[in-house]
């Protein structure tokens, strides 16, 4: 509590007490919506001085016209869930309560020692460079307590020996990150859920964000999940057990103020940590495909772009019935948020037309 009680005293450092009022770009977004035919679209402008722009069209609820979308509304991030994965690693490490090769067996020295992936590291897990599968099959930890659960998959995944070599090559992984919020929540002795409250949520002012869908159960006070057919789906999403990989709701000015901190941290602020540890944190990995030029690392794939003037950093979610995107350029100052309250195959496509619009925007109002 000292620690939280005193990061809150800091608060002034971290933000901003308020954004300015932004740019309504719900103009430039109403079109998309109709060329791609999904339910809704949102999207934002971040710059390192908080939100710019932000806009967003459409209805919560396809097929009931007067369910509106509204900018409070809350929109569901799947993986881009992992970043906060990573930053909530690296303030541990920088606290010392683990290091980027702390190795799974370390963190949970019940497993027995010799088994080839407990050696895998933090790190490795974090790059998706473990050799782990994909996934496990999520519905058999459907305990309410997480941590548990996140303990039991740790057993599990290490009872059999990875698909790869750790560090020879990169297979994405949602159970990594399971395991490296399994090794978080080891070291800061809460849930991963807390963890990310109280270290981060809290620290930077984000209220309006949570786990799971973003609706009540049977209501319409949030957007809804649409399926890959086009058709709304009430509370389905990844089980709780994922979280560290993909659970995360955020309306688009909150996520935004995540996002606003990553990019001061890139630009080599202190902000919730020192700049080496940003630094660190968003040191781009080995390739991850020997014939492109994209790498990964703590939650971030990175690449270039001309418009970002060189190095950006990038992720995409989705919990197959919404969909989002980020996009940050250091070197420009700016970031863009799109969001879809939907699955279908071309719900990826408007989003990246909704970010497309949002560079531009960026780039004619800096």
């Amino acid at each position: 509590m000292r620690l939280i009680a005193l990061v809150l005293l800091a608060l002034p450092m971290v933000l901003p007490a308020a954004d300015p009022a932004p740019a309504d770009l719900s103009s430039l977004i109403a079109p998309l919506v109709v060329k791609h035919g999904v339910p809704a679209l949102g999207g934002a402008v971040i710059r390192s001085s908080g939100l710019q722009a932000l806009g967003v069209a459409g209805l919560r609820r396809a097929g009931h016209p007067t369910e509106l979308v509204t900018t409070g509304d809350r929109w569901h991030l799947g993986s881009c869930t992992k970043a906060m994965t990573g930053v909530l690693a690296a303030q541990l490490i920088e606290e010392r309560t683990l290091k980027w090769d702390s190795r799974i067996v370390e963190s949970f020295p019940k497993l027995p020692a010799q088994v080839d992936a407990g050696r895998i590291s933090l790190e490795q897990l974090l790059n998706h460079r473990a050799g782990l599968p994909a996934n496990l099959t999520w519905q058999d930890y459907a305990g309410s307590d997480l941590r548990a659960e996140r303990s039991r998959i740790v057993q599990a995944a290490t009872a059999r020996p990875p698909l790869t070599a750790p560090g020879s090559a990169t297979l994405y992984s949602n159970l990594g990150y399971v395991i490296a919020g399994a090794m978080v929540e080891q070291a800061a002795g809460q849930p991963w859920e807390n963890a990310l409250r109280s270290r981060i949520w809290i620290p930077l002012g984000i209220q309006n964000a949570g786990f799971g869908p973003a609706n009540t159960v049977g209501k319409v006070d949030q957007p809804w999940g649409h399926d890959a057919q086009g058709n709304p789906v009430d509370h389905l999403d990844n089980p709780p057990v994922m979280g560290p990989a993909g659970t995360v709701n955020a309306s688009l000015a909150d996520w935004g103020r995540f996002i606003q901190v990553v990019l001061r941290g890139a630009q080599g602020e202190a902000v919730l940590m020192k700049p080496a540890t940003w630094e660190r944190l968003l040191t781009p990995g080995p390739l991850m495909d020997p014939q492109g030029g994209d790498r990964y690392a703590n939650g971030w794939i990175f690449t270039e772009r001309s418009w970002a003037g060189g190095r950006t950093l990038t992720h995409a979610g989705s919990n197959t019935v919404n969909f989002a995107v980020v996009w940050l350029a250091p070197a420009k100052d700016f970031a863009v948020l799109a969001t879809c309250n939907s699955g279908q195959a071309n719900a990826e496509a408007a989003c990246d037309e909704v970010a497309s619009a949002l560079i531009g925007w960026a780039g004619q109002h800096p």
